[in-house]
């Protein structure tokens, strides 16, 4: 299966925690500024939980193949942009480039099963011009 999107699909989706701003711009470029303190986290072993992140989701039951390209433009310790899959409010995956001022930056996932989440990250340069996220 392959569906673009961006620009000819993109009332397709549907938004899970709407972000403070967002618009297509230049039929190519899906722009969003989130607003702050979000993220995706269930269960964790220092307590830390929260589920109001922004998403921009089509329900899809098939095989899949997933694909964004992002362009950053990070202004605090842990601004980040990536791709989001969700089975159920308790099994997901959630791949990210995370931006940390001083670097390196983050490459990373979390995995959530049965509820509890697990991170895993690889050190990333702090170079956010054009970067591409598939799985």
């Amino acid at each position: 299966m392959k569906t673009s999107y961006i620009p000819n699909h993109i009332e397709q989706l549907t938004v899970m925690n709407a972000p403070k701003f967002y618009k297509l711009e230049d039929n190519d470029t899906f722009i969003v500024h989130s607003k702050e303190e979000t993220d995706f986290w269930l269960k964790t072993h220092y307590g830390f939980e929260v589920m109001n992140g922004h998403v921009f989701y089509d329900e899809i039951m098939t095989d899949f193949q997933a694909e964004v390209q992002l362009r950053m433009n990070p202004n605090a310790t842990y601004d980040q942009a990536g791709l989001f899959v969700m089975i159920s409010e308790k099994c997901w995956l959630k791949t990210s480039l995370e931006y940390i001022p001083e670097g390196p930056s983050h490459l990373g996932a979390v995995v959530t099963n049965n509820g509890y989440s697990d991170w895993s990250t690889q050190d990333y340069p702090n170079e956010f011009a054009k970067q591409q996220l598939r799985f």
